[in-house]
């Protein structure tokens, strides 16, 4: 969610930028400085404007294609590649307006390549993951189902029902269910403490054993997921509880 609200507001920035630039002849505050030290005319500037608008949206076009995709990560690569180019096609430009190789922009394309990079490593770090990984591979797979509220009396209550192991046909079942679902790391998920950052009414436990090893998965009512202690996001983590309740747990 945190990358897409990235993309979002970036591709805003630089069409609104663009399309100023574009219709002014003035630089904005993203190329005054570049435009100004190599002293390009008014029609490159507005030319460098459809450049800007033209990134923006193919940072929209990157959004619209990884919700359109599932969460294809292939989609944020393709489009950091054209972003790449474009910024390439900018400085090919600047480099032909110039015509002097002693003035080419090499201080402005390490902050171009930088932002690149920077968009790179959000993508990687907050890319999905299948939950059908952890389980596909389980030997053994368990689960229990805790509920917490309150009482008549105010008092908060935990509902926590034994571990069930589930059978051959069970299992085969939840691995096909947990093939529609994905996760993502958030900015606590390098942190190894299993805490919740919300407050969930309903969690579900699946222990999954694989070579002797068991692995802990809690799925939280909340858009999140703890897996060995560790936090991610999902977002229709509630989806996939009431699935398990339905289709395992009735």
């Amino acid at each position: 969610m945190f990358f897409m609200i990235y993309l979002f507001l970036l591709g805003i920035l630089f069409c609104s930028f663009g399309i100023y630039q574009f219709l002014s002849g003035k630089p904005t505050v993203l190329s005054k400085k570049l435009l100004q030290k190599y002293n390009l005319d008014d029609q490159f500037i507005r030319m460098h404007g459809i450049l800007y608008v033209i990134a923006g949206c193919i940072l929209w076009g990157i959004l619209l294609f990884y919700r359109g995709s599932s969460g294809n990560i292939s989609a944020i690569y393709a489009g950091l590649i054209l972003l790449g180019i474009l910024y390439c096609v900018e400085l090919f430009f600047i480099f032909k307006k110039q015509r002097n190789i002693e003035k080419f922009p090499v201080g402005e394309a390490g902050k171009g390549c930088l932002l690149i990079l920077f968009t790179a490593l959000i993508a990687i770090w907050f890319r999905p993951f299948p939950l059908i990984d952890l389980l596909e591979d389980a030997e053994k797979i368990q689960i229990s189902i805790q509920e917490f509220g309150v009482d008549a009396g105010g008092d908060a209550y935990i509902d926590e029902s034994a571990s069930v192991e589930l059978s051959s046909e069970e299992k085969e079942n939840l691995i096909s269910v947990s093939s529609q679902y994905h996760y993502y790391r958030n900015l606590s998920s390098f942190k190894e403490d299993g805490t919740f950052q919300g407050f969930p009414n309903e969690i579900i436990v699946i222990y999954a054993e694989e070579n002797a090893d068991t692995k802990v998965i809690i799925i939280t009512s909340m858009q999140e997921i703890v897996i060995e202690n560790h936090s991610y996001t999902m977002p229709n983590s509630w989806e996939l509880v009431d699935d398990i309740k339905s289709g395992l747990l009735s």
